[in-house]
């Protein structure tokens, strides 16, 4: 997987490498629901959560996994954007615990499967 930065470095034009590259992320989760979870936008996200809170993953491409981590001492959820199904749950969430990572995809519009580490 290449990241964004390393495409434009090869002179492939912004807009094609932030389609085809990976931007990391790091973001600090927030809220208690999906509604008010912290944004993301890219598809490499390294998640600092503080018990409860959240963060909302981005409309991602059918298909194109979004890798998120969480490198925090505590829990966080990891919902799909509103009106999506992850694993079979409207609305639904992972729980991602201390120091793990999940794979999480778009496999049709509006319906996601999720991989946990062990």
């Amino acid at each position: 997987m290449a990241l964004q930065t390393d495409l434009m470095g090869a002179s492939m034009p912004y807009n094609l490498a932030a389609l085809l590259g990976y931007a990391p992320q790091t973001v600090a989760a927030a809220g208690t629901t999906q509604t008010n979870a912290a944004t993301t936008q890219s598809k490499l996200i390294e998640m600092t959560a503080t018990g409860a809170d959240g963060i909302i993953l981005g409309n991602a491409d059918q298909g194109t996994p979004v890798y998120v981590y969480n490198s925090s001492s505590s829990t966080g959820l990891v919902y799909v954007p509103v009106g999506h199904t992850l694993n079979n749950t409207l609305n639904g969430s992972l729980s991602l615990t201390t120091h793990k990572a999940a794979t999480f995809v778009q496999y049709k519009n509006k319906f996601w499967f999720s991989n946990l580490t062990a």
